[in-house]
């Protein structure tokens, strides 16, 4: 089963993790990029989770 919920500030380093496995390096966003989004837009970034790991993620703003 997947999980859906809003980020939490302790996601930072697996969702960076995630960023960096789905896009090239060149066009990934950086870990202080993605944290800046989770401290701005924080309503609007949700992780899923299968079996209490994250597995991806979705943001806006």
């Amino acid at each position: 089963m997947i999980n859906i919920r809003k980020v939490r500030a302790e996601d930072l380093d697996t969702v960076s993790e995630v960023e960096a496995a789905c896009f090239p390096e060149a066009e990934a966003a950086t870990k202080a990029s993605l944290e800046q989004r989770i401290n701005t837009f924080p309503g609007s970034f949700f992780v899923a989770e299968s079996d209490g790991k994250i597995i991806g993620f979705i943001n806006g703003s």
